[in-house]
């Protein structure tokens, strides 16, 4: 039985916004392009940008991913809006936007928001799969193996700084640039020390009682800092309090926390994902599956050590085929096995799951009350599961 069969999927009545037609590629093709390049004063021609930066910008581009982060920005923003018109003097217009039967008509999200935390994503992933030494991304080979290993890094730090320039491209007063800016750099810190750890350690050369916590942590590095600061955005655009941009990156954090964990374990339980599973064993990364397993009280020290050893010969092994260019069928068969002798621990961490996000709306909802911002962030959280399950 695969992880779908195994895990039923909530209904939702959230209705999702509607997807833009604007793509993250658009904006290398629109005349902000020359904005960004600053042509005028190199006196260059797209020509040479299109071969060295754009090209590669849009192959990797041109296959996308599942647009999680978009939905965080544009939850936060929808959030923020009802707490500022919650906080500030109504205008006629706010009335009309927002009455007493909550009919929720708030602006559209700038798309420089959303651009700007789907640049920074893209770039990340770029340099995490140099840095993996990963073959595919989104089903296509990876940007390295694309274009090289050189223009690839030097594209997805590009890719970090053009994040930024997202922000000057914004409408909005000098005070908000300052505090939107601050945030993304404290945002590219966390992410790298999160890289850190993930880049740093292997999961076999761990004592069985640190696992947890660096797990945990790489988590809340790599994965939360980036959706609480999805989730923030909006409170940040806004201008809201420094309490209310804290209660929303806090809890952006905490589900970013919850569907890493969905994402480590579904890599490991879902036949269709089982490449993800396989690459993470391949590389004795710290994820979930062993932070669960060595917290999990059935499993004797004696077990526990059997089981990382067996990774710890399946790296070896995987590593010598793919070197030596021999089939990987033996290797996937024996990874199975050693899923399958994880499995029967695995059967409480989707409840664990769900106890975390529903953690991040109970607070959530302490902090806001049970209005129409809590409620929201409920339905859309649900549907973010559900695009795990």
């Amino acid at each position: 039985m695969n992880y779908t069969e195994r895990f039923q999927v909530v209904e939702s009545p959230y209705s999702p916004t509607p997807v833009s037609t604007h793509t993250l590629t658009d904006i290398f093709r629109d005349e902000s392009i020359e904005l960004l390049l600053e042509n005028d004063r190199y006196n260059v021609s797209n020509d040479v940008w299109e071969r060295c930066l754009l090209d590669p910008v849009k192959t990797f581009l041109k296959k996308p991913g599942k647009s999680l982060r978009r939905d965080f920005v544009e939850l936060g923003w929808k959030v923020a809006w009802l707490l500022s018109q919650q906080v500030t003097p109504q205008s006629h217009t706010s009335r009309r936007r927002y009455d007493k039967n909550l009919n929720i008509h708030p602006p559209q999200c700038p798309e420089e928001l959303i651009s700007l935390v789907e640049f920074l994503h893209s770039g990340s992933l770029v340099i995490d799969d140099i840095e993996d030494q990963s073959i595919t991304r989104r089903g296509q080979p990876c940007l390295h193996l694309q274009v090289g290993l050189a223009p690839a890094l030097n594209v997805g730090n590009w890719l970090y700084f053009v994040s930024g320039h997202m922000i000057d491209r914004l409408e909005c007063d000098a005070l908000t640039r300052v505090r939107l800016y601050a945030q993304l750099n404290r945002v590219m810190l966390r992410c790298h020390q999160g890289q850190a750890i993930d880049v740093s350690y292997k999961v076999t050369q761990l004592e069985r009682g640190e696992i947890f916590n660096l797990t945990e942590l790489s988590t809340r590095l790599k994965t939360g800092v980036l959706v609480g600061f999805a989730t923030q955005l909006g409170a940040l655009y806004f201008n809201l309090s420094e309490k209310m941009c804290e209660t929303l990156y806090h809890f952006g954090e905490q589900i970013g926390l919850g569907l890493q964990m969905y994402d480590d374990l579904s890599g490991f339980m879902n036949e269709s994902r089982w490449n993800k599973g396989c690459e993470d064993i391949s590389r004795q990364r710290l994820t979930w599956v062993w932070s669960w397993l060595s917290r999990h009280s059935e499993v004797s020290d004696q077990d526990f050590s059997i089981i990382m050893s067996s990774l710890t010969q399946l790296s070896v092994r995987g590593d010598k085929a793919v070197n030596e260019l021999i089939s990987t069928e033996w290797w996937r068969a024996d990874a199975e096995e050693l899923r399958d002798q994880c499995l029967p621990y695995l059967i409480s961490a989707e409840s664990e799951i769900r106890s975390t996000i529903k953690g991040a709306l109970d607070t959530l909802r302490h902090k806001l009350g049970n209005g129409e911002a809590h409620r929201i962030a409920v339905q859309a959280v649900i549907r973010l599961q559900n695009s795990y399950l």
